[in-house]
């Protein structure tokens, strides 16, 4: 099965991100930032099938996460899809790369639309 790894600082708003996607048939982790991404990276790589990320955290960054991904040989392929209250999202994570972003405040439907668009229906 394939998952989705959850980066964001909120605790609520990561909890909810992983219950809403787990209802709906996908696998969920969760990293509070960077750090614990790059932890999970480690051990889950090569089953994610894709990166929730959030830009603005404590600790390491989404943009820091994002170029430690980028550098490391196995995680670099992981698809990312950022997830920011910057009033131009798409401007603010276009050197990222992202496969899609996300306005915070996050629409339930709007991630299930991208988590299935690269993920593929799990239900």
């Amino acid at each position: 099965m394939s998952t989705v790894l959850i980066v964001e600082d909120d605790r609520d708003s990561r909890d909810m991100l992983r219950t809403w996607l787990e209802q709906h048939g996908f696998s969920a982790i969760t990293a509070a930032d960077g750090h614990e991404a790059l932890a999970q990276l480690d051990k889950a790589a090569d089953d994610l099938s894709l990166i929730l990320l959030d830009l603005m955290m404590p600790g390491m960054t989404g943009w820091q996460f994002r170029t430690s991904q980028r550098a490391n040989r196995r995680f670099r392929k992981i698809p990312v899809v950022v997830m920011t209250a910057h009033p131009n999202p798409a401007g603010e994570a276009e050197w990222l790369d992202p496969e899609g972003v996300l306005q915070k405040p996050i629409d339930l439907d709007a991630v299930l639309r991208i988590v299935t668009r690269c993920c593929g229906p799990r239900i």
